[in-house]
């Protein structure tokens, strides 16, 4: 009986060790995406800004062409 016990015992916290390993790694890629999402919006906040800006410069090149014509 008692080693029916331990045997159980052992079995459980086996399960509980690897429920905890799977959550923390599961927590881990989760930040991971998020992360990797912002990281997405941020670079394309710096294209439209950088798409701005050109269309600005192009804006003040056309505007000088037209004074020289």
């Amino acid at each position: 009986m008692a080693f029916t016990m331990t045997i159980l015992i052992l079995a459980i916290i086996a399960a509980l060790i690897w429920a905890v390993k799977t959550y923390n790694s599961l927590q881990a890629s989760k930040q991971s995406i998020i992360e990797e999402a912002s990281n997405m919006q941020v670079s394309m906040q710096k294209r439209r800004d950088l798409a701005s800006r050109v269309l600005h410069i192009a804006q003040g090149f056309g505007d000088h062409e037209k004074l020289l014509i």
